[in-house]
């Protein structure tokens, strides 16, 4: 096992640094050079549990065929064709973890159930280890093989396979999904498509941990450039998936597409398959980096906060739907917003503090006669940033325009200024929302965002703010390199930080849950779920958890949610299923999470 052995002592003294630095990513290398491929495409290999057997996929374009290579003196041998292969076009052969048996895709003729016609269509096939070899190839159930195109499986130890499938007819541009059929007794159940592989992003050849804590997978659609298939992980929490991570690697823009992982049995060296001037080879990475890299997206099933207190109910906490509270630096005057049955209704309303609790809310000075909310205090409070819907200027004769923009008044002495919109390099859209200002003055906002042939989806920005004027406004990313499906952000003030909602990063899709993520040198970690008790309430109107804010002392978190069941005896109770403002402690969680990364940046 030499040649593995020198690629795992190489992954093992590589010193892992944080991978949004591009000089100390790692380095990719190709693998078993020797081999004479000549014209032919190969594909990445699976390996027997004792690595001294490798079986991987050699084709010309047209036909595809399994090759078997042994290790022999601390080489691999030149590669024979499969006992099993040869006769059709077979490629993508899988190993079980045990070494038991082997999967497979073949366009192999078989009859349909009920049908005494046979036909070609690519599905997965099994042959299981024996004595003397391997058994004859035999087709997986149909509820395994759930279209005509079955590709890139993987198999976790306890026989649950991972694979990619598209339903839509042939002539049709394909939609590739990830799918999971969880092994049951001696079959399969029906497959499942996984929650964050819904289509659009074009999801390809999964990998799966033995243990399924992490999958590894393709995307031609998660990162620029589009259309090219870059490498992917997201790592389990609980029940669910967590953040997908973009893995980059040095020296990745030379690869045209990186697909077909696998990874070896001992979980050190990713191999992959990646087309470089038109040729495809097998090549390898070391996984460490990228696994202790993503300690912090897996930490947080471990970071369980108690269940969100209700927010002075009766009096901020009405019947209507109330949200976006902001503090004064002192903690002594609050500014929310309510609506009433439509959001165009909503207005700002102040409420100062006294020894018998927040009093009842009033209209802002500055609010009105437009819809105006989410307003967000600048840390010194001297200013206050907030949205409004306002009728454009336009030149004669043209229709009216309406746009909700980013407006600002300034504490006097005595009373608020009069509201002035900001500028064009911050007002980049007419949908803008959600407003939040860094001590240094930055702006961080969300607006909707939008990529070639995809949906509009919201998305978070950030506008620096320099000499007395802000920059032009730019998208913000995540170490996983997505900047859509975010919005809004509240910024600490050291914008150390960063909270927000999103609708899409976790089921139930539609329904907005909280997120953190930290700085790490000049871009932004891993996004992680902020977990608190019974947070998998059912919500009555497709809402959920949003428009966080911060405590002026970092201590509380206040965000919206209807939480609350509908009831129509509690119309007019504020615990009527309308959106309302809650809180949670925000130091245990701020220390758990760090504690985490520190750990993680020890371990890299």
């Amino acid at each position: 096992m030499a040649l593995c052995a020198i690629l795992l002592e190489l992954a093992a003294s590589s010193v892992a640094k944080p991978m949004n630095e591009k000089a100390t990513l790692p380095v990719a290398t190709i693998f078993a050079p020797g081999w004479d491929s000549r014209q032919s495409n190969d594909e990445p290999p699976t390996f027997s549990p004792d690595g001294q057997t490798l079986f991987f996929q050699r084709s010309d374009g047209h036909v595809a065929t399994i090759l078997v290579s042994r290790l022999v003196g601390g080489h691999w041998s030149t590669p024979a064709v499969a006992p099993f292969s040869g006769t059709s076009s077979d490629q993508f052969p899988v190993m079980a973890p045990d070494g038991s048996y082997l999967v497979f895709e073949s366009d192999r003729a078989f009859a349909a159930s009920g049908s005494e016609a046979k036909e070609r269509v690519a599905n997965l096939w099994r042959v299981d280890k024996t004595p003397s070899g391997w058994s004859a190839p035999v087709r997986l159930p149909d509820t395994v093989n759930v279209s005509k195109r079955i590709y890139g499986h993987s198999i976790a130890a306890n026989g649950d396979i991972y694979f990619m499938s598209s339903t839509e007819p042939r002539g049709q541009d394909p939609k590739w999904r990830l799918y999971r059929a969880a092994r049951t007794g001696g079959g399969y159940a029906q497959a499942e498509a996984l929650w964050f592989s819904e289509g659009s992003t074009s999801d390809v050849d999964p990998y799966i941990a033995p243990d399924q804590s992490y999958l590894i997978f393709s995307s031609a659609k998660r990162r620029e450039p589009a259309g090219h298939e870059h490498l992917f992980i997201t790592f389990r929490q609980g029940a669910d998936w967590g953040p997908v991570t973009a893995i980059r690697y040095r020296g990745d823009e030379q690869a045209e597409d990186d697909n077909y992982s696998d990874v070896s049995p001992d979980g050190k060296t990713l191999y992959f398959d990646s087309t470089r001037n038109g040729k495809s080879s097998i090549w390898t990475l070391p996984l460490t980096p990228y696994l202790s890299g993503g300690a912090l997206a897996n930490s947080a099933k471990a970071v369980v906060l108690a269940a969100p207190t209700i927010f002075a109910p009766g009096v901020i906490s009405g019947p209507g739907n109330d949200g976006t509270p902001t503090l004064s630096p002192d903690g002594r005057t609050l500014y929310f917003y309510r609506y009433g049955t439509a959001p165009a209704s909503a207005m700002i309303l102040e409420s100062p503090r006294s020894g018998a609790g927040w009093s009842e809310p009033v209209v802002a000075s500055f609010s009105g006669p437009s819809p105006d909310r989410q307003p967000a205090f600048s840390p010194d409070g001297r200013r206050l940033v907030y949205v409004s819907l306002r009728q454009l200027l336009v030149s004669s004769g043209e229709p009216r325009q309406y746009a909700s923009n980013l407006w600002r008044v300034v504490r006097t002495a005595s009373r608020w200024s009069a509201p002035e919109r900001l500028p064009d390099t911050v007002n980049i859209s007419s949908r803008m929302h959600n407003p939040s200002i860094a001590a240094n003055g930055d702006l961080y906002f969300t607006c909707p965002t939008t990529r070639p042939g995809q949906d509009p989806t919201w998305g978070l920005y950030w506008a620096a703010y320099r000499n007395g004027r802000y920059d032009n406004a730019q998208p913000l990313s995540f170490s996983d390199s997505d900047v859509l499906d975010a919005d809004d952000p509240a910024v600490a003030p050291d914008e150390s930080y960063l909270i927000f909602g999103s609708h899409g990063r976790r089921p139930p899709l539609g329904r907005e849950h909280l997120f953190i993520t930290f700085r790490r040198g000049t871009s932004w970690g891993p996004p992680t779920r902020i977990r608190y008790d019974a947070d998998d309430w059912t919500s009555n109107n497709g809402n959920g958890d949003g428009e966080p804010q911060i405590s002026p002392d970092g201590a509380t978190l206040y965000f919206d949610s209807s939480r609350s069941a509908a009831d129509a005896a509690r119309l007019d109770a504020w615990n009527n299923g309308n959106t309302n403002v809650w809180t949670l402690p925000l130091g245990p969680l701020l220390d758990a999470l760090r504690r985490q990364e520190e750990r993680a940046d020890v371990a890299e």
